[in-house]
């Protein structure tokens, strides 16, 4: 899923909101040298952030052993993590280059090719939604996502979003317009109005 999250340029920290648990859960889950591993409902998760089925996010059978690898880190020019993996060959000799995982930082923008809505029309339709009553029941960051979708396009990135609800949610903007106390029966963030 790493390679479908950056193709659409929605940053670990993006997806991780998207997910309503730790703001690391992404990175961490992605990261080589962390045993975090995303679980079952996490994995259907994905599925359900993505729009795909099951099928695209299994990886598909690694004729080498997996067991041997080799992982150099070494920080880049803007001082993020880089981790270069090499997998045993076949024949236990030799170590062959496998794939290079960057680590961004937490506010990392990326590119993308997706339909960036400015923060002030994001905002502008969650304040909509705060009038029609849209948030008197608590909503999880996919519920809005998806309802964002309908309103801003299919294509629309959760950038902006994910900074008006966190603009909406600070008490010290003295704005705070939405609570994200409460959790679903998942452990995920949900937003009521205040």
């Amino acid at each position: 899923m790493r390679d479908k999250r950056l193709a659409l340029g929605i940053s670990a920290w993006e997806l991780s909101f998207m997910f309503g648990k730790t703001d690391f859960l992404v990175r961490d889950a992605e990261n080589p040298l962390i045993t975090r591993r995303y679980n079952i409902d996490d994995t259907n998760y994905l599925l359900l952030i993505f729009d795909e089925k099951l099928p695209s996010v299994m990886p598909p059978k690694t004729e080498q052993d997996i067991n041997h690898l080799e992982i150099i880190s070494y920080f880049n020019e803007i001082r993020n993590n880089v981790y270069e993996i090499f997998i045993r060959d076949a024949k236990k000799v030799d170590y062959i280059f496998f794939k290079t995982i960057e680590v961004e930082k937490k506010y990392q923008e990326l590119p993308t090719d997706l339909i960036l809505s400015s923060f002030n029309e994001v905002k502008g339709y969650i304040d909509s939604l705060l009038k029609e009553d849209y948030f008197d029941e608590p909503k999880r960051a996919l519920d809005i996502f998806n309802k964002c979708k309908e309103q801003l396009g299919e294509r629309f990135h959760p950038r902006n979003m994910v900074k008006v609800l966190n603009y909406y949610t600070n008490k010290k903007s003295g704005i705070a317009k939405l609570n994200k106390d409460q959790k679903d029966d998942f452990g995920r963030t949900m937003f009521k109005k205040v």
